[in-house]
């Protein structure tokens, strides 16, 4: 078979040749094809029509992180060379019998093909150089076997891989897509009962689905019109290359400005108003739409002259660059023999024109490293624990949690504050150039203290205010849970190692409260589970009091302590009724038993994540 398929060839050869201005000799060496086959397709002697088939498999969706497509589901389908992406994903979509109404990427060749709405003329944070999905199959070059992405409903983010099975003569007056094959039941677009699935990680499992009669699909009409004038539109522009495209505005070369202008006034001008600014014919206008269309920012880039030939040395040449002076940034500067412990740009360019010969300046260097992502960053401190019975102690807390049993709780308690009564600062909205003040120095109204309570297994939160953090603040707490929890059998509280979590007065009163629960019959025993010495990370109500302080303290001002209590009392109330309403367990990685088999991995501070 040849490289390319014969009318994606035909297609490559004329657009190699009207809009990058080269030769047949270089386009048969740019697509390894012979001189005669590239000056037949010039001379007007087109080739047939082809016919695809493809399979499509689903492979989950992208927070499952699967690298096999499920195993007994698939749908194949046939359709013509002419059909673009837009109308592959309808007739995907209708297979499926999915809503169609969200939006898309094809990822062809490490190329972004995407559907962002019709609303957004520029598009704010997406990859550079993401390309129109009005592309017909023909201009993609894909070969038997080839495979690709199809990810559909940003957000949610089903995957598909897409395999090319076969690539043929077809006859486009009759190529209306169809179902020649399928296997397994069809796929669940959203969660049952609802209108959208809440948890991270849900499988859109096929077995909830009805067996799919493929005769009953109704898919598209025979394709439209090749030309069709919703061609001649540019769908969107990347912001950065918009950046890019207006700079060619102002630029002096009259070909960079003629096509910043067709591109920039698509929307707002006629194509024909368009061709008598600029003094170019329609034809042209709408052979650079269809490039920035097809083919992106680097097309247009191509088809300037000699763009094709130069962009291709140059970028060879920036990348030589940067890959010589990653090898010399691996290895430490000593091994060059400059006297320092870590490099500079000068240190850096007086080496590279040591080894290779060449003469960097530092503000070259500096933009090579910096497209290549490397900057100057601080080394993270990790954390260790002194405390020699960590692993025992962390096994015993993780064995536990997952063993809970019917009737058995476990909290994780720890105290806040003081927080002082006054103006706080923070991170908020404001307009650019306003800065948010507080005073360094400001009388304060008071301060508080508080101790709480997070259930793993409810995410339920009991709180109180204390007046210092001392042993009877928590036997009031415990007695607090002993209370609200009574009809349990058992209460496991862990917390970290501070002084009067295991001070003597705390024991003893927690083994006579226990001897008296026992002897009562009635209400949980409790069981104290320290944690290692500086282990704050497995606490997770440390990231509930944080999201409580970047929720009600920062940016306050409350003028009474009254006034702080109430807003930390309101929130923690209307944290409760969610978790009620949503039911969830607290924390995220603690519950992965395995996760902290590498004591060496834990990382300072990252206790959110816990």
């Amino acid at each position: 078979m040849e490289p390319f398929s014969t009318e994606s060839l035909n297609y490559q050869i004329r657009h190699l040749s009207e809009a990058e201005r080269l030769s047949a000799r270089q386009i048969a060496k740019h697509l390894n094809v012979s001189k005669k086959n590239v000056e037949n397709v010039l001379k007007g002697k087109t080739l047939s029509p082809l016919l695809f088939r493809m399979r499509v498999a689903y492979l989950g969706q992208v927070c499952q992180k699967n690298t096999a497509p499920i195993s007994g589901w698939y749908r194949d389908i046939e359709l013509g060379g002419y059909t673009t992406l837009n109308e592959l994903n309808d007739v995907i979509q209708q297979v499926l019998g999915w809503d169609n109404a969200h939006l898309y990427v094809f990822v062809v060749n490490n190329k972004r093909y995407a559907y962002l709405g019709d609303d957004d003329y520029v598009i704010e944070d997406i990859f550079e150089n993401h390309c129109s999905a009005k592309i017909f199959l023909n201009a993609l070059g894909l070969r038997e076997a080839d495979t690709f992405i199809y990810n559909y409903d940003f957000g949610d983010d089903h995957l598909f891989l897409l395999t090319v099975l076969g690539i043929e003569k077809g006859d486009n007056k009759k190529d209306s897509p169809k179902v020649i094959g399928l296997a397994g039941r069809d796929l669940i677009q959203y969660k049952p009962d609802t209108d959208y699935a809440e948890d991270e990680g849900q499988i859109f499992v096929p077995e909830y689905a009805e067996k799919i009669d493929p005769k009953k699909i109704s898919l598209l009409p025979k394709t439209r019109s090749v030309w069709s004038e919703d061609i001649w539109k540019v769908d969107f522009i990347v912001a950065k290359d918009k950046k890019t495209i207006e700079q060619w505005r102002t630029s002096k070369d009259k070909r960079k400005w003629e096509i910043a202008v067709t591109i920039l006034e698509n929307r707002s001008m006629p194509k024909v108003e368009i061709a008598k600014k600029i003094e170019r014919p329609v034809k042209q206008i709408r052979e650079w739409i269809r490039i920035f269309n097809f083919f992106g920012i680097e097309g247009l880039k191509r088809s300037l002259p000699n763009g094709f030939r130069d962009e291709s040395q140059r970028h060879e040449k920036i990348n030589l660059r940067t890959n010589n002076l990653i090898e010399i940034i691996h290895h430490k500067p000593s091994y060059y023999g400059v006297n320092r412990s870590s490099w500079t740009l000068p240190a850096l360019a007086e080496i590279y024109k040591k080894q290779f010969g060449e003469e960097l300046s530092t503000s070259t260097i500096s933009v090579y490293l910096k497209a290549a992502k490397y900057t100057i960053k601080k080394a993270r401190r990790v954390l260790t624990s002194p405390d020699p019975d960590y692993r025992e102690k962390v096994d015993g807390l993780l064995k536990t949690l997952h063993s809970l049993g019917p009737g058995e709780m476990l909290f994780f308690i720890d105290e806040l504050g003081p927080l002082k009564v006054k103006k706080y600062g923070g991170r908020t909205y404001a307009k650019a150039g306003d800065v948010a003040m507080y005073p360094q120095k400001q009388a304060e109204h008071g301060s508080i203290s508080m101790a709480g309570a997070l259930s793993a297994t409810t995410n339920q939160v009991t709180w109180m205010y204390i007046k210092a953090k001392d042993s009877s603040s928590m036997i009031d707490l415990i007695e607090i849970l002993f209370n609200q929890y009574h009809s349990m059998k058992k209460l496991y509280v862990t917390w970290d190692c501070a002084s009067w979590h295991s001070s003597n007065a705390l024991v003893s009163w927690l083994e006579v409260f226990n001897a008296e629960t026992e002897k009562l019959g009635e209400g949980p025993v409790i069981e104290f589970i320290p944690l290692p010495t500086s282990s704050q990370f497995l606490d997770v109500i440390e990231s509930v009091f944080s999201g409580m302080k970047r929720a009600i303290i920062h940016n306050s001002d409350y003028g009474a302590e009254a006034e702080m209590k109430s807003a930390i009392s309101r929130h923690f109330r209307e944290r409760n009724d969610f978790f009620r309403e949503n039911p969830k367990r607290a924390g995220k990685k603690i519950w992965e038993i395995d996760f902290f088999s590498d004591i060496n991995a834990i990382k300072s501070g990252n206790y959110r994540e816990w």
